[in-house]
């Protein structure tokens, strides 16, 4: 959202404002979302189910970062 990205998964969730995101790559298909030097959140590309999904998607996040 505005905000920034909320990541969930099993064992919790994890928030990340928009300004700690340093930058947004597509690799092999796969997006990457770096959130400092280390770190990136990854959405590989089996789970963006639509080619569509995957350019609102990359939109959004080059909107915001």
């Amino acid at each position: 959202n505005s905000e920034g990205i909320k990541e969930i998964h099993t064992f919790g969730y994890g928030f990340y404002n928009w300004g700690i995101v340093e930058q947004v790559e597509e690799v092999n298909g796969s997006i990457y979302v770096f959130v400092d030097k280390i770190m990136a959140l990854i959405i590989p590309k089996e789970s963006l189910e639509t080619v569509e999904f995957k350019e609102e998607l990359l939109a959004t996040l080059n909107k915001y970062v």
